[in-house]
This record gives C-alpha cells, sequence and structure tokens, in this order.
C-alpha cells in the first residue's frame, strides 16, 4: 500500500518500485469507498478489504505557511501517520 501514490513523492516511488520489476497492487485511497486517512474506523475498514503486507505512507497535505510544523494540519498528519504505523504493525505488515 502506498498511501500518496499519486503525489510528488509517491508518483516516484511507483515508478521505481514498478521499474524494479516488483509486484505492486495499487489502492486508491477513494474517499467514497475507504472514508478519511484520518478516521481510525475508515482505516480499519481499509486494513480488512486492502490486506497490505507492506505500507509506505507518503501522503500528506503540503502546507505553504512558512511555520507548518507548528500548524494543526500538519499536526494532524502526524497523529494520523504515527496511528497509521501502530496499525501496520498489529496488522503483521512492513
Amino acid at each position: 500500500l502506498v498511501t500518496g501514490a499519486t503525489g510528488f513523492l509517491g508518483s516516484y516511488v511507483v515508478n521505481a518500485i514498478k521499474a524494479a520489476g516488483v509486484n505492486l497492487s495499487l489502492l486508491t485511497w477513494d474517499r467514497s469507498t475507504f472514508g478519511s486517512l484520518h478516521s481510525p474506523s475508515d482505516r480499519q475498514r481499509m486494513w480488512r478489504t486492502a490486506y497490505p503486507e507492506v505500507v509506505i505512507h507518503l501522503a500528506w497535505n503540503p502546507i505553504s505557511d512558512k511555520h507548518y510544523h507548528k500548524g494543526p494540519e500538519h499536526h494532524k498528519w502526524a497523529v494520523t501517520s504515527y496511528d497509521l504505523a501502530k496499525e501496520c504493525a498489529r496488522n503483521g505488515c512492513w
């Protein structure tokens, strides 16, 4: 699972994985299917549906403010990232 697979970094990572010949299944985070990456219940639905073995988490909301690290949006993504890593470990993926 590559979060942010269509973003600036994610698109390069996906291309590199494909170029290395790795069998890659892409999951597009469709809000109508999974809801919000920030929602614990929506992420649980993703774990039950997608069964990822590996997670590369690159999704983040770019913030133009030079003090992005102090903003509430940055904090929300940091918490989501931490929770996603814990869930990945609980679900037996890398």
